[in-house]
């Protein structure tokens, strides 16, 4: 059967929205052309004011963004006055100027300097978080000049756009705002707010929605303060408009003989035309009072080729097949949201099965679809049955066979492989004085920190038997260093049984055996069910060391043993005990057996971290 995926395929939710607005843009495209039809040109008088409300919106939004930083410097200021520098901390200070930079976001850093020229700074990092330092500016000229001139003033006042040395690439403009104190008026330090040329670009492209191709800021007639390519670290130090990669913005300089009608200005805007690469550009420019010594210009510039004047006739028709399509799409896109979350909902919690992970508190989510509600009704029964299912079931077995691409039962096969039994010793006799209940929780106990040892090793746990447990290693993926590994299980349960209710309450030994051999693994049973298990002589083996474990250990002891097979092979010579030959109960020949040396397995593996 062939599984795969269909070379083109299609989600539910793009089929319908795209079917819908297909549909819809089509009978639209046919109203246009019949409203082109009847079409006339809107009047120039009603695009130059659209264009004068649209620069005079940009230029508020300026003004507010930049008013907001200076209210923000002036509370700051407003708060320190209150109160005598002298006893503010530092601490205190700094958190002003923490906070100022959280209610202003376009800040891009506050400043407090102390007529000393000790300052407390705020500085905002890329990833928004403000980090504070201490600065002492007592050596730089520039510094004390400005900081004395502007105490000696006494005035608020924005600065000159200028660029930082340690910062090249950014232009900063500042607002500074002398702090006085309320008993004698006499100047206590200066409280700086910073605004970065980045941070107004980025400002600036937020504006320049459509039909604005772009948005800046000129200080002055030809120095660009805030462009959109200036977002982020680049040559952004007040470039000349000749400068600028922006054929548009180039082409500002100078007179155009071709300019006729929009040479004039509206009102407090200033328009301007320009012939572009073949394109007429409209540029628009007003001027913001108060905010730099020199002129500050807000501008945008439009494409008249792409937004000419348009009839009412075609505005109403394009407004309206606009309406009808987005009705349309906002309608399909509706409807195939619920469908396709249905759906995705359902998928992910087959995803989830697939990968047995069988939550029983993960529930579809109904839908008022009935079908679709009905079908997650049906998915959550299945995840609840399989989740009960599941739990007599090695899920950790399960994952390996799928991973090894095993979805029906695998051949059995003759493999190398190390395998592991553990047994409880005087489990027996303590059982008879506890109940089945306190037994059994006991039991859970211990397997559960034996299992965790095994799978941290990769191991896979075959079955439980009584108080026993059998795991192996080299199946059914391949573990080239099986032997290894299960060594090192056997030192992690070691240290894990140590805390072990069953050790340290009851006073149990263990007793672990590691046997490696050929054995036949694969699917043993019926064809009603079958057990991925493995066979042989080397399983024997592996159980009988368990038993020998007994005459070289007291009963509250721990005891590791290994043939020569798995030393060989996990090369553990350095860290075994040679017992010798023993004999082994049902065996013809005797056995050369090996004790584990306890604390010679410590380490970063797997199994260490799960036994700790």
């Amino acid at each position: 059967m062939n599984h795969r995926r269909p070379r083109f395929s299609l989600g539910l939710g793009p089929l319908l929205v795209g079917g819908s607005v297909a549909f819809v843009s089509v009978v639209t495209v046919i109203l246009v052309l019949f409203g082109l039809v009847n079409a006339r040109e809107a009047s120039t008088e009603t695009l130059r004011q659209a264009t004068h409300i649209v620069v005079n919106s940009l230029a508020e939004r300026t003004r507010d963004h930049l008013l907001a930083a200076s209210e923000q410097s002036n509370y700051v200021a407003d708060l320190i006055e209150s109160e005598p520098a002298a006893e503010m901390q530092a601490e205190r200070i700094a958190d002003l100027l923490v906070a100022s930079l959280a209610a202003a976001p376009q800040v891009a850093g506050a400043l407090y300097v102390r007529p000393d020229l000790t300052a407390i700074q705020a500085i905002r990092l890329p990833s928004g978080r403000a980090v504070v330092s201490i600065g002492d500016y007592s050596d730089t000229p520039q510094a004390q000049a400005d900081v004395h001139r502007i105490l000696a003033s006494g005035n608020a006042s924005w600065e000159a756009p200028f660029t930082d040395p340690s910062r090249p690439d950014y232009t900063f403009l500042n607002y500074r705002v002398p702090v006085r104190r309320a008993v004698d008026s006499k100047p206590t330090g200066l409280v700086v707010v910073s605004m970065r040329s980045d941070r107004l670009s980025r400002f600036m492209r937020e504006l320049a929605l459509p039909p604005i191709r772009s948005a800046f800021i000129l200080y002055g007639e030809s120095r660009v303060l805030a462009h959109p390519s200036f977002d982020g670290a680049g040559a952004s130090n007040l470039p000349d408009l000749a400068e600028m990669p922006d054929p548009a913005m180039r082409a500002l300089l100078g007179n155009d003989p071709r300019e006729q009608f929009f040479k004039d200005s509206v009102g407090t805007t200033r328009l301007t035309t320009r012939e572009v690469e073949g394109s007429s550009i409209l540029y628009l420019r007003r001027n913001l009072v108060g905010f730099a010594p020199e002129q500050l210009w807000v501008g945008a510039y439009v494409d008249l080729d792409a937004v000419g004047p348009a009839t009412s006739w075609y505005q109403m028709i394009a407004v309206v097949g606009l309406s009808i399509v987005a009705a349309a799409a906002v309608m399909a896109a509706l409807l195939a949201r619920r469908l396709t979350a249905a759906i995705r909902n359902l998928a992910q919690i087959a995803a989830a099965v697939a990968r047995l992970e069988l939550d029983p508190a993960r529930q579809a989510e109904r839908s008022r679809v009935r079908e679709l509600d009905d079908l997650a009704q049906t998915f959550t029964n299945m995840l609840h049955a399989m989740a009960a299912f599941a739990t007599y079931v090695p899920r950790q077995l399960v994952r390996r066979l799928l991973a090894a691409g095993r979805t029906a039962g695998p051949a059995s096969e003759q493999r190398e492989l190390t395998v592991l039994f553990t047994d409880l010793s005087g489990f027996s006799s303590m059982a008879e004085h506890r109940t089945a209940e306190e037994t059994a929780r006991l039991l859970n106990d211990h397997f559960s920190r034996m299992t965790a040892c095994i799978d941290a090793e990769g191991g896979t746990v075959d079955k439980y038997l009584g108080d026993a447990v059998m795991a192996f290693w080299g199946a059914p993926g391949r573990q080239p260093d099986h032997a290894a590994r299960a060594v090192r299980a056997a030192a992690a349960m070691e240290r894990a049984f140590a805390d072990d209710p069953m050790r340290r309450i009851h006073g149990l030994g263990l007793r672990i055996g590691i046997h490696t051999g050929v054995v036949l693994v694969g699917d043993i049973g019926g064809p009603e069910r079958l057990n991925y298990t493995i066979i042989g002589d080397a399983v024997n083996v592996a159980s009988r060391l368990v038993e020998l474990g007994h005459d070289h250990a007291r009963p509250d002891e721990i005891v590791v043993l290994l043939t020569q097979s798995t030393v060989a092979a996990a090369h553990s010579e350095g860290q075994v005990e040679d017992l010798g030959e023993q004999a082994v109960r049902g065996r013809f020949q005797d056995e050369h057996v090996f004790r584990l040396l306890p604390d010679r397995w410590r380490g970063n593996s797997p199994s260490d971290q799960a036994a700790a």
